[in-house]
């Protein structure tokens, strides 16, 4: 994901103001979001997944920090907002497959939504169109 994002800057004449890591298992990214926040970054790209995006998100909303925040296919679930609430609107993320809504405008998309729907009783999700691909 960084060197992705280095090289998207670099074609436009940019570079990173700022970088941070963490380390796996990590709950606390206060001084990663000090960080990012004294660099005074406007867009923070997130190498994250689940948990880590929410800590990351989540400390930032608490100091006030609010750039765009921009996650890759690890971190495009339901499950971010789900379980991070409120202080997750506004993330965006990556993906090359689509969320498979109820109330989709793609015709097809939404009737396989539906029928999903009705038959487990819950929303898919692009995990649901994963196992559905690969039955």
């Amino acid at each position: 994901v960084q060197r992705g994002a280095e090289a998207g800057l670099k074609t436009a004449g940019m570079e990173l103001a700022e970088k941070t890591s963490f380390k796996r298992g990590a709950t606390d990214f206060s001084s990663q979001v000090a960080k990012m926040k004294a660099a005074n970054c406007d867009l923070v790209v997130l190498g994250t997944i689940i948990r880590e995006t929410i800590g990351t998100v989540g400390e930032a909303r608490k100091t006030g920090f609010n750039p765009t925040f921009l996650g890759s296919s690890a971190a495009y679930t339901d499950l971010i907002h789900k379980l991070g609430g409120k202080a997750m609107d506004g993330i965006y993320a990556t993906m090359t497959v689509q969320n498979p809504y109820t109330d989709e405008q793609s015709q097809p998309l939404r009737f396989w939504a539906n029928k999903y729907k009705t038959k487990f009783n819950e929303d898919p999700t692009v995990f649901s169109v994963y196992g559905y691909v690969i039955i």
